[in-house]
């Protein structure tokens, strides 16, 4: 749902929809992680994407690496809510169980508990968002 444009609203939408992409990715795996307890030798997986919010948010790595050819891995720079998209990883080397499983269910349980309310408190912040951008569209831009 990435919007065009350079007002703080419209940026925040846009991080706000990125965030609820990642939570909504990281409940699916919590979900696979879940299914897969009882599963021997299974490798629970997590997602990682605050991190990702945080520097678009904060603008890290401003220091963009010179490129003088198109094969060139780039690094640095501004990170851009366009580029930026969730990571899932998963640690092998993790082991809770005899049958060589990593998935604790307590800890799922927890990781689910606390990506639920980080979902609503993302839904309700881009809700009011799209309320003030609403009001901005019937008003016509005056305040």
């Amino acid at each position: 749902m990435i919007f065009s444009g350079d007002n703080i609203t419209v940026k925040n939408i846009n991080l706000m929809d990125l965030g609820l992409q990642g939570s909504a990715l990281r409940q699916k795996v919590i979900a696979d992680n879940i299914a897969n307890v009882n599963t021997p030798g299974f490798k629970a997986s997590d997602v990682y994407f605050e991190n990702i919010l945080s520097d678009c948010i904060n603008k890290r790595g401003r220091l963009e690496g010179a490129r003088t050819d198109g094969r060139h891995l780039k690094f640095g720079g501004v990170p851009s809510v366009r580029d930026a998209k969730p990571v899932i990883k998963t640690d092998a080397s993790l082991i809770y169980r005899n049958d060589q499983s990593s998935v604790d269910i307590d800890l799922e349980m927890t990781k689910e508990s606390k990506n639920t309310l980080y979902y609503n408190g993302v839904t309700t912040r881009l809700t009011d968002e799209l309320r003030i951008l609403s009001y901005i569209i019937q008003s016509g831009g005056k305040p």
